[in-house]
């Protein structure tokens, strides 16, 4: 039995915590319906009555639409939970977190291993995206945005994602692209980048309002 519950901890862990919430959520789902029931002058239901109801089964929906966050626990899991035959578990002999030589990082790095891997952790700001843009490059694509800036008459309004807009900001203050690291910037946030006196005196006026 011990071995069973080893050998299919991951399977056991994922369904036990799909029972968990899905019950959580339907004793809180029915609590809020029935709050919202009394404020419109309706009845209250039962919890059998709740969770076969439409109202349970769009919100069931909806909270299992996070996909990052189901995958970001499923990774996690996988580190030291095990399911015989999945091609998406380990071996039943290599539970934990992997060894520098398993993983070819560090001083295991191959000849043809990424320079991130050769100094034992990747970084957005300095190493770029693996098998895509470089540092240098996301740096060289700013300054075109920064040059036809300078250029415009006006105020200019620009969008992008976050990453980006933080190599923008460095390079707008004549900083290495890698600086941007040093920029936080959240979803849907405001910045202004402008000028303290002149062109020659970049500045960054207001960054990362959210509201």
């Amino acid at each position: 039995m011990r071995r069973w519950v080893f050998e299919s901890s991951l399977s056991i862990v994922f369904l036990a915590l799909f029972a968990v919430t899905l019950v959580g959520q339907s004793f809180a789902g029915q609590r809020n319906f029935n709050e919202q029931q009394r404020e419109h002058d309706g009845s209250p239901v039962g919890w059998l009555d709740y969770v076969t109801s439409a109202d349970f089964g769009r919100a069931v929906m909806e909270n299992w639409q996070s996909e990052f966050l189901q995958f970001f626990l499923f990774i996690l899991a996988t580190i030291w939970l095990v399911q015989r035959g999945s091609n998406e578990s380990k071996e039943l002999d290599q539970v934990g977190p992997e060894s520098d030589e398993r993983q070819r990082v560090g001083a295991h790095a191959t000849e043809g291993s990424p320079s991130w891997a050769r100094r034992r952790g990747w970084r957005l700001f300095r190493d770029g995206c693996p098998d895509g843009e470089s540092v240098a490059d996301a740096g060289a694509r700013a300054d075109r945005v920064v040059a036809g800036l300078r250029d415009a008459d006006g105020n200019v309004l620009v969008f992008s994602s976050a990453h980006f807009l933080r190599v923008l900001a460095a390079r707008w203050l004549g900083s290495p692209p890698q600086d941007g690291a040093h920029f936080v910037l959240d979803t849907a946030s405001i910045s202004i980048l402008g000028y303290e006196h002149d062109l020659t005196e970049p500045v960054i006026r207001r960054w990362n309002q959210r509201s």
